[in-house]
């Protein structure tokens, strides 16, 4: 009797750690509200007509800019977006939807004024921009497509007070887009099934990592239908997941099944760097060709692991705050080191971005791949992000929300006093 159970036990465990297949069903719309959020990611606006575009609608005005987005149709091709800006009249948005070089022949866009916008953008105001709206693609393959809704928006320059003419001009060429689909289905950890979801973050079009630099994953593990940080991996990396590790394999390109199960690999999740952890250690290459051991290098500071983007509105909304505390505090011990998570053909941006704003302390970005895998350690699934962290006792002291606004500020006036003044 003894024997048969033993051997039913072991059974059973051995089929709870064995892989799963897991099948999803695409979410067409409705995203971007539901996890809390997207990615933003740019496209530059011309006065030239890329050659993509093959035939136009009749009745464009003089002020017509033109732009391709990264996404990518059950085709190949990357989608044409232009504006049109009629003096006196409302602006127009075309999205080639179909991906065929023709804007005469796809679905209407949905394209408002900023101050009339009644929806939400993370970090965004309304009244700061010209306009809002989206279109529909297609995503999956030839043979199977579904619906995939993109948001898109653009800023209004002329609302931007302060802003030098060669912002204006950046901002009046920037367009700026975001995912609102994703699939999602059922998946089973420990025993019990909880909702997942697949989230294109670059907008490529694709699930497949290898094709784009951020395929994420939600597990629902509370079953709340929010999003946690400790619910959010990189589906490319190993996950940690109830102090276990797991990793999915065989992710198909439409994100309507992938493999999951145990690995050996080792993972890390937002439970190792919450304040009271002590930060985990990497060493990189900072901007100016200079290495840096994290946090060895920072004993008797205080440092903030700041991570951020050009292209993230709420990090440069950030700017001016981290800006001011690096200027009162540096002279008593106060250090910053900056991961940019930019594109890697954006490092002359990043320098001039750093430069006008007086960001005066190391960035690492001169190896984008080593920036990602240190952002994926530190489990940063959404930016800005930061850490403030005792650089003698490598202990993090307070992060995320509580470094936002004057929140940074407020961190330093409790946690300075416990730091000698730099030598």
């Amino acid at each position: 009797m003894r024997i048969g159970f033993l051997f039913f036990a072991m059974l059973f465990a051995s089929s709870a750690m064995a892989d799963q297949t897991v099948s999803l069903t695409p979410v067409s719309a409705g995203i971007a509200d539901k996890i809390g959020g997207s990615y933003y990611m740019s496209a530059k606006l011309s006065e030239t007509k890329p050659p993509a575009i093959k035939k136009l609608p009749a009745d464009l005005s003089d002020h017509v800019m033109y732009g391709l987005l990264k996404f990518r149709n059950p085709g190949g091709n990357e989608i044409a977006v232009v504006i049109d800006s009629p003096d006196g009249k409302p602006s127009r948005l075309f999205v080639d939807s179909n991906g065929n070089g023709d804007l005469t022949d796809d679905a209407p866009t949905d394209w408002v004024a900023g101050g009339d916008y009644k929806g939400a953008l993370p970090g965004l105001h309304p009244a700061n921009l010209a306009n809002v709206g989206g279109a529909t693609l297609k995503l999956g393959t030839a043979a199977k497509s579904f619906d995939a809704r993109i948001g898109i928006w653009k800023y209004d320059p002329g609302k931007m007070k302060g802003r030098t003419p060669e912002q204006f001009d950046e901002l009046r060429h920037d367009l700026k887009y975001y995912r609102d689909y994703a699939t999602t289905g059922k998946i089973t950890i420990d025993g019990k099934q909880h909702d997942v979801y697949l989230l294109d973050e670059m907008v490529k079009g694709t699930f497949n990592p290898a094709d784009s630099s951020l395929v994420r994953i939600f597990i629902d593990m509370n079953d709340n239908g929010k999003v946690d940080a400790e619910e959010m991996f990189d589906i490319a990396k190993p996950m940690k997941i109830n102090g276990n590790s797991y990793e999915a394999k065989d992710i198909s390109p439409d994100g309507t099944s992938f493999t999951f199960g145990p690995t050996d690999k080792i993972a890390h999740s937002p439970e190792d760097v919450k304040p009271g952890q002590i930060a985990l250690a990497f060493t990189a290459v900072n901007l100016d060709g200079k290495p840096v051991q994290f946090p060895q290098d920072y004993k008797g500071k205080i440092v903030l692991l700041d991570f951020w983007a050009t292209w993230c509105a709420p990090c440069m909304a950030e700017v001016p705050n981290v800006v001011a505390a690096y200027q009162k505090h540096h002279t008593d011990g106060f250090e910053i080191l900056g991961v940019t998570l930019d594109q890697p053909d954006d490092g002359d941006k990043v320098k001039a971005t750093i430069a006008k704003h007086k960001m005066d302390w190391p960035q690492l970005f001169a190896d984008p791949g080593k920036s990602k895998s240190i952002a994926e350690l530190y489990s940063v699934t959404g930016i800005p992000s930061a850490f403030l962290i005792d650089g003698t006792t490598g202990k993090i002291l307070t992060a995320g929300n509580d470094l936002r606004g004057d929140g940074l500020e407020k961190a330093l006036a409790k946690y300075a006093t416990t730091q000698p003044a730099a030598k």
